[in-house]
């Protein structure tokens, strides 16, 4: 036996929401325990979204690692979901033997029932995600629940959406600073999966202008110019579940379009969640939904913008000719 680990009552729960959501993000996690703490990591299929949660060893009953200093492993998500799934679990068991190359895990209900489950380790690349989070201009810290509400605006089949955060307004003439929409969420179509000859302009298009000091615990933007990144909302989605579930606040972390957007849950108090954290990375697209002024280009704008400028780069036709304008697709 390389690794034993024990869980029971809160510390268990806990770790079934984390094992739900990193299965959620990819098909298979990476374990690395190390003397005092164990990493969890996945990544998705396109590497678009990763996620890392880290528990100190006093956070289970039992934390045991022996014969190495560092063991890595790798488990289908979907073993370890499915070995938490029984219903009134009061404790876990988990046992890892790299020679054997398994890993078993004992799970004792309620009722008094014991299963046991066993499956095979795999082989998989290592995981790592080198990020400083204390370059990023813009922290934004909100409940849960305060987002939740806010994003239930918004269609349920959306799958992407644009955050734009405004500098910080400073104080007004003879005042403090004013209350201002300090940041704004939107809808977000890519013109290049919709049929451009009219189904973008049939879309339902929404736009969220919010008060940082209404709607968020926090709001801080340092740099001097509008930034805004395109995400994946179902992803977003999950790591408000998450925080949810576990009682967290989240801080959100942004830079700039085509930068990554960070995820940090955040306790509610200092004296909750003692003993984990959890960081989640998403990718964000290339191109910016913002003009030089700050203001925020649609899909639908975007693309008039760009027939206009290709229209007026066309040679000026000649004497009898018409305008023929290529099909874009």
């Amino acid at each position: 036996m390389t690794l034993r680990i024990i869980a029971a009552e809160e510390q268990l729960r806990t770790l079934k929401h984390s094992v739900q959501t990193l299965s959620k993000f990819g098909g298979e996690t990476v374990l690395e325990a190390r003397p005092g703490l164990i990493h969890f990591r996945s990544v998705n299929q396109s590497k678009s979204a990763y996620v890392r949660m880290t528990f100190n060893s006093t956070f289970f009953d039992v934390y045991e690692l022996f014969e190495q200093p560092v063991l890595s492993a790798s488990i289908l998500s979907k073993s370890l979901v499915a070995s938490l799934k029984t219903q009134r679990i009061c404790r876990a068991i988990f046992e890892v033997f790299t020679q054997q190359n398994r890993m078993v895990v004992f799970v004792d209900c309620e009722n008094g029932l014991q299963k046991r489950f066993e499956f095979d380790l795999i082989d998989t690349d290592a995981l790592q995600a080198q990020i400083n989070f204390d370059l990023y201009p813009v922290r934004i810290t909100a409940e849960a629940q305060e987002l939740s509400r806010l994003l239930s605006s918004f269609q349920q089949s959306l799958e992407e959406m644009t955050l734009i955060a405004n500098p910080d307004a400073g104080p007004t003439q003879g005042g403090p600073a004013t209350p201002s929409k300090s940041c704004q969420l939107h809808s977000f179509y890519d013109p290049q999966k919709i049929d451009m000859e009219g189904n973008l302009s049939k879309l339902l298009h929404t736009q969220l202008s919010l008060n940082a000091q209404q709607h968020f615990l926090e709001y801080q933007h340092t740099g001097r110019e509008t930034v805004d990144v395109t995400f994946n909302l179902r992803d977003f989605k999950v790591v408000l579940g998450y925080c949810a579930s576990t009682r967290n606040n989240l801080t959100v972390l942004v830079s700039r379009a085509g930068e990554p957007l960070a995820i940090l849950p955040a306790p509610m108090n200092e004296h909750m969640n003692a003993g984990f954290t959890s960081e989640f990375v998403l990718a964000t697209m290339v191109d910016s939904c913002v003009d030089e002024f700050g203001q925020h280009l649609s899909a639908l704008n975007k693309t008039q913008q760009q027939q206009q400028q290709q229209q007026q780069q066309q040679p000026p036709p000649k004497e009898g000719q018409k305008w023929s304008f290529s099909k874009q697709t």
